[in-house]
This record gives structure tokens, sequence and C-alpha cells, in this order.
């Protein structure tokens, strides 16, 4: 009766206030892939986010949602009945090692428990990591108990549904084995026995763990850094006392009664270390009894569960990496109530035992109370219902970060009415955020009809328990010129909500203005040698997609005609294709989804998950035959793959949808036959460097790495044109000339360009004659490059016309084609 209250109690704190709760990061890496048309699809995809995902709670999570339902609230709900279903085995244990009435006091304690309450709402392994903890104690004393085939049987099948929900499961074996080293004499045969089954059983997790690759170190050191002996010590004793820990945001009233309230929680925390010291002091007393020693062996289990897992990773992150975070030993709040429930039902004063453990208890649910109503969570929703109200139909809504985008927009389709009818784009700094404020704010006033100002709205999710308003970004809002209202939605991350109109009275309406505004009073995150860096590229690149995405193509075409203006910039290869279906007035929808998918696709290869990137290029290129870059980019994760056939088709997509992609066809033809494709694709590597040092006019550093990819693959006609094409703007005629008759030299049919040079080469030597016939023998081998080239040729060579020659030379230059460098000088001496 009295555990049914309690679980009855537990069922209305976990439901109390669910419905308010968003997804927050974690959530959504559990939940963002659900809709995968297979469970093994699900899992394999979850590892993108979470690349240390078990599948035993992901296997219950995905049946859940297609055979059960699918919405948040269902999901929170399975977590529920997961974290209830733990109270019946708590009281079982306390029963069983101190008696009724401990067991009575650690399940209230856990009902109670503000920790486990949040992880019993939330859409993550901890719950089940929790209850299987305790099933695999559970079933530990049992064996110990009854040494039969049934308990070694149930043993282990909770063991391996334990070793499969979290990495940091293995300590429960440490704990548990750890214990019979502690009763070696007493237990040598159990000993062997278990650690010899349990090594069986925990090898296939540890295996499969060994060949994941986590995230690098200093990816992780913002979220889990080296902790402190005061964080040892709240992880081992004090998880749900606000005073000691940083878990939970305390409500409004808690932060204004902070001096009492720290009373009160320093009390609890005394109470507990009371309580404990007096557990311990049972534990290590000494007695004959057969009965009182099995008592006090499964007491010092307790001990042992309680201190050995945050000790461990507390040395783990002094030694290797940190990796000591609350959630990861939660279960060890369960020791804890257990042996201060002992403790308090032991002492023999019904006066002072009944008034500790209502001391014990009322401390509990008031660290529960300290955090209502909540949310807890990052409150994406709200804002999104915020923006579904207040948001007029040619809004803007910017989001600091692109990760937090994503999440943003997944709570929108989740938890609100559905997505917003408005771009959502991502900048990725607040610099580059205001600066996309300032070119909305300031396009959208001038665009305005008289009576109407449309508005751009920006959210940003401050650092966790940051009391203050984004600074460095209400700084530049300033600098801009733009006014603002702002909203704060509290949670253990705060979002800041903003509200911006351009009050400047010469507002920014174009790139143009914004760059050339920029360098003035902010770090610019453009780089003013030319070249554009890559945050800003991909920033602006997605305000431009969200904008055509949402029948806004004059503002999209604007940005990527000052995003393609950049030397040196990808720009025009990414979102090439997209501008040209902008052009048409077609639909843009695959063109869109493909940048989108290129840009996953090297947001997992920079994190080294390959077979990651491999498949968001593989979704790129199905939405865009024609993406030249995905197609690439394909290749190259094929590639690293060794995955060579797949890798050869990919590259001559490349190759038919850009002809600049045609230096591929030798590497293609090595992986398609099996010949010396390394040497291949360190040509491709090197020739695609030089060609990036040529267009940044580092003709030197060019030459080197031109001749290094002839070297590693003498079929590579690209690099030898591309050499002559260098060292004839350095002037050096007669060596371009040596390279041209070697690669002229060799089998093979030659490229017309190859002739054209040759004809550059004549023309630096006054032979216009031999200059002309050049010319017109790589006209007569390929009709495109006689398409391209005839009318410079002759313009030139034939006629002598001088502003015809000049008229020609821009259109290749428009066409992507520069011959300034390379035979100007010629054209003004010859001509003029």
């Amino acid at each position: 009766m009295v555990v049914s209250f309690w679980m009855a109690a537990a069922f209305f704190l976990r439901i109390f206030g669910i419905s308010h709760e968003s997804l927050w990061w974690d959530e959504y890496t559990s939940h963002v892939y659900l809709d995968s048309p297979t469970l093994a699809d699900f899992l394999w995809m979850n590892r993108a986010l979470d690349p240390l995902t078990l599948p035993v709670y992901y296997c219950l999570e995905y049946l859940w949602t297609h055979y059960v339902t699918g919405s948040v609230y269902g999901l929170r709900l399975l977590s529920i009945f997961i974290g209830l279903a733990t109270l019946p085995m708590v009281y079982g244990l306390g029963r069983r090692i101190y008696g009724r009435r401990a067991g009575y006091v650690a399940t209230a304690l856990l009902a109670l428990s503000p920790v486990h309450i949040h992880h019993s709402q939330s859409i993550r392994m901890y719950v089940v990591f929790v209850f299987l903890a305790v099933a695999a104690v559970f079933s530990f004393l049992r064996l110990l108990e009854r040494p039969g085939w049934r308990p070694w049987l149930l043993h282990g099948m909770v063991s391996i549904l334990l070793y499969w929900t979290h990495p940091f499961a293995g300590l429960i074996p440490v704990v548990l084995g750890g214990f019979l080293l502690l009763r070696y004499r007493s237990r040598t045969a159990v000993f062997w026995r278990w650690t010899i089954s349990q090594a069986l059983l925990f090898a296939p997790t540890l295996f499969y763990l060994s060949t994941v690759r986590f995230w690098p170190k200093d990816s992780t050191s913002l979220w889990i850094m080296k902790p402190g002996f005061r964080a040892l010590l709240a992880d081992l004793f004090f998880d749900d006392v606000s005073a000691f820990h940083w878990q939970f945001r305390l409500n409004d009233f808690a932060q204004r009664v902070a001096p009492g309230r720290l009373a009160l929680d320093v009390l609890f925390a005394v109470l507990i270390l009371f309580l404990l010291l007096r557990a311990l002091r049972e534990c290590l007393y000494r007695t004959k009894s057969p009965t009182d020693q099995a008592v006090r062996e499964q007491k010092l289990l307790l001990v042992v569960w309680l201190l050995l897992p945050p000790l461990m990773l507390f040395v783990v992150s002094y030694l290797l990496r940190p990796c000591m975070f609350p959630r990861y030993t939660v279960h060890c709040i369960i020791p804890l109530y257990l042996l201060a429930g002992g403790a308090v039902t032991s002492i023999k004063s019904t006066v002072w035992n009944r008034t500790l453990i209502v001391c014990l208890i009322g401390s509990m649910f008031l660290q529960w109370l300290w955090l209502q109503p909540g949310p807890q969570r990052t409150d994406w929703r709200t804002a999104g219902i915020l923006l579904h109200e207040e948001a007029g139909g040619e809004d803007i809504v910017l989001v600091e970060n692109f990760l937090w985008r994503d999440v943003f927009t997944h709570n929108l389709n989740h938890l609100t009415e559905g997505p917003l009818p408005l771009p959502v784009a991502a900048g990725g700094t607040q610099q580059i955020l205001a600066a996309q404020a300032a070119l909305c704010t300031g396009t959208l006033a001038k665009q305005a009809s008289a009576g109407h100002s449309p508005h751009v709205w920006a959210v940003l999710a401050l650092g966790y328990f940051d009391p203050g308003w984004p600074a460095a970004f209400e700084q530049c809002l300033h600098a801009w010129g733009i006014s603002f209202e702002r909203r704060a939605l509290p949670s253990i991350r705060k979002i800041a909500l903003y509200k911006l109109t351009s009050t400047s009275t010469v507002p920014v309406a174009t790139m143009e203005e914004l760059f050339a505004q920029w360098q003035n009073f902010s770090e610019p995150a453009v780089s003013w040698d030319g070249s554009l860096d890559h945050t800003t590229l991909q920033s602006f690149g997605d305000l431009a997609t969200e904008l055509a995405v949402h029948g806004r193509p004059q503002m999209a075409r604007g940005i990527l005609d000052a995003l393609f203006s950049f030397e040196h910039s990808p720009a025009r290869d990414i979102y090439g294709n997209l501008y040209a279906a902008l052009e048409t007035g077609g639909d843009i929808t695959p063109e869109a989804a493909a940048v989108k998918k290129l840009w996953a696709g090297y947001g997992f290869r920079e994190n080294g998950q390959t077979e990651f990137a491999c498949r968001a290029f593989k979704e790129a290129v199905s939405y865009d035959g024609r993406y030249a870059l995905a197609c690439f980019e394909l290749g190259n994760a094929y590639y690293a793959l060794r995955r060579y056939q797949e890798a050869a088709e990919a590259f001559a997509s490349a190759a038919a949808a850009d002809g600049r992609y045609h230096m591929l066809d030798s590497l293609g033809r090595a992986l398609r036959t099996g010949g010396r494709v390394e040497d291949a694709f360190e040509a491709v590597q090197a020739y695609r460097e030089g060609i990036g040092a040529q267009s940044r006019g580092e003709y030197e550093v060019a030459s080197v790495l031109l001749r290094q990819a002839a070297a590693a693959d003498p079929h590579l006609d690209d690099a030898y044109t591309s050499l002559a094409f260098v060292l004839i703007v350095q002037k050096k005629i007669e060596e371009a000339q040596e390279v041209l008759n070697a690669y002229l030299a060799l089998d093979g049919t030659p490229v017309p360009g190859a002739y054209g040079l040759l004809a550059v080469v004549s023309i630096a030597r006054n032979e216009l004659d031999k200059a002309l016939e050049y010319a017109e023998k790589a006209f007569t081998m390929d009709e495109a490059y006689a398409r391209q080239f005839s009318s410079f040729f002759y313009a030139f060579l034939r006629d002598g016309d001088y502003t015809m020659t000049v008229e020609a030379m821009e259109a290749l230059k428009a066409e992507g084609v520069d011959l300034y460098p390379l035979v100007y000088e010629y054209v003004v001496h010859l001509l003029l």
C-alpha cells in the first residue's frame, strides 16, 4: 500500500508540467531520426549525432513510436513508466537489506528525487540505465543467495541489456566485481565464475565501443570539463541538493530567498552525510551471526556502488580526458537513498526516527519545489509558439548557430502547430547574426509598403545558467542602427528572443553595402583580401537558401550574387545550381535540399564520420543529379571507404555535370581498372591545391604542386596544361614549351587546350602564323573548344582587331576563363 502511494505520487510529479518541456539538444539527437523506415536505419543514423549510441533504449523508443504512439508526450510517458518500474525494485532492495521501513524511505526519496524525475521525463536512455543498474544489483544479490542456474541466467540477461544501454554501464560490473574482490576469501568460486561470465558478456560491447570514433577532445571541452573536488563531492552525495549542484534552474521564489534556501539545503546535506556515516559504521561493524554477516555484506555492496563509479570517472577525467558528468553516474543515487533509509530507520528512538524521516522526505520534496513550475529544458517550444502568434507573413527569423536552428525547427515541427511559414536561417556567430539582421531589416524597410513594417526576429540560446543578455550581439545591433525588443525564456539554457527593426537613416539593403560597412565597426568575418571565410559563406548562403525556398527570389539572388563576386570562393560551386533554378523561376526545392545535404556532409566529414558524410553527399546527388560538387565529394567519400567502383561512377558524374572535373578522368580509369589508385588520387589532390594556389596568384607554389601532380599521374592531362598556363604567366616561355612537348609525347590523345597553349607560346615568340595553326588544330579536335575560343583567336591572330579581341576576352572572363594574365600584354604589344 505504501509503495503504491509513492508510485502514484511519483507518477503525478513526473507528469506535472511535462507538456511545457521542449526537446533539448540531447533529446533531439534521440528523436530526430525516428521517422527512419527501419529500426536498423534508425540505429545507424542515430550514431551520426551520438557516436556512442547503444541500442537497447533506442529499440524501445523506435518500437514505441511506430506501434504505440509517436508523439513527444507519448515518448515521455514511456520513460515515466520505466522510471516508475524502478521504485518497486528499490523497495525490494531496501527491504532485503534493512527491512520494510527502510525500503519505504528509499522509495519515497526516489519518488521525490528531482534528478530521477528529470530523467524519467526525458527521451533518453538514462532512466533505462538506472532501471537496469538496479535490476543488475538485485539479480546479483539473488545469485549470491541462491546460486542455481535460474539466478545466473536472470543476471546474465539483465547484464546484457545493461551493457548495450550506455557506454558507462561497464562501471556496474566494476562495482560488483570490486565487491566480490573485497569478499574474495569467502566468495572465491563465485568471483571466478561471475568474472569469466561477465567478461564474455561484456566483450562484444567493449569491442564495438573500441571501433567507435568519438568526438575529438577539443570539441567536447565546452560542455564536459575537468571536474574539481567540489564537483566530485556533489556527484557522490548531493545529486539532488540544489545548493551543491548545477543541474537544474531554480524558480524565481527560490532565487529570491537564496539565504534561507541555502540554509535549508545545507541542513539537508548535513543530514545526508550524518546518515551515510552512520550507515558506514554499521557496515564496518563485525558480527558472528551468519544472517548479520550476509546483511553486512549487502551493505558493503551499497557503499562500493555509491563511491566507486564517480571516483573512477574522476580519476579517468584527470588521466585521459574529462568524462565525469552527473547523468553518467545517476544510478548511484539508488545506493545513496538505500543507505540513508537504512541508517535513519535503525535509530531506536521513535521520536528521532520519525523526525529525521520527515526531515529527509520533506527536504527532498523542497528540492523538487524549488524547481517548479519550470520548464527546465531549453524552451524552444515557447519561442516557437510566440513566433507563430506574433510574426508577420513577411518577417524573417534568424537563429544563432546551425545546430540550434535545427533543434529549434525540430521543436516547431513536433511541439507547436507546425513549421513557421517564414525563412528560418542560421548565423554561425553573433557578429554574423547581427550582420544578417542588418541586411534583412534594411531590405525589409526599403521594401515595406505604407503603414506596414515587417520585422526580423533573432533567437539565441545563451550559455548554461547565463543570467545576462548576449552583450556582443546587442553591441553589434546598436552599431548597425537596429532597435530591438527582447524577451527572456528562462531554463537551464535561457533563450533570448529579439524583435528587430532598422532605425538607421541609411539602412543597409544590399550585400555590397553590408560588406562595405561591416569592416568599420566590428571584427569582420569577411576576409578583406578578397576571400570569404567558411562560416560567413555558409551563414549567408543559408539565408539565401531559406529566402529562396520561401518565395523571396530577389533577396536570395542578391545575396548569392555578392557571394559569387568574392574571388577564390567556392560559393558558385556550392550554390550555382540553386541560383540557376532561381533564374528560371522553376521549383528550387530539390536544389535547396541538395545544398543542405552537401553542408551536412561537410559537417560529418569534419567530425571524421566518413560513412555519414558519404550518405549525405549521396542524398545531395539524389536531389540534384547535375550537382557537380556533390558528385565530386561523394567520390571522395567512396574513395575514403575504399569503394572504388562507386567512387569512379561518382567522379564520372561530376565530370559529366561540369567540364572542370574532367581532371578526374585518369583517376576514374585507375579506380575502374585497379591501376595506381593512390598515385592517381594524390595527383588529383595536388592538382586541386595547385589550381587553388594559381587562383590566388601564388604561381611559384602552384608550379611546384602541378609538377607533383604530373609526376604522380602522367595521364592527368590538366596537370600539364595548367602547369604550362602558370609558366606562361610567369614569362617562363621555354619551360612552358618543354612541358607541353613532354605532354604531347605521351601516349594517348592530347586535349585541345594543349594546342591552344602552344598557340599562346607562339604568340609570345611573335610567331603569329604558327600560333594560328595551333589554334585551328585545337578547333578541329573539339567543336566545343572552337565555339569557346575561336572568336578570341581569330580576332587576335587573323583579323588583328584590338576591340574585338578585348570583347572576346571579356566574354571568356564572364564564363570563368580569364585570359588577361596570360595574353593581354601581347595583345597590347601586337595590336596597339
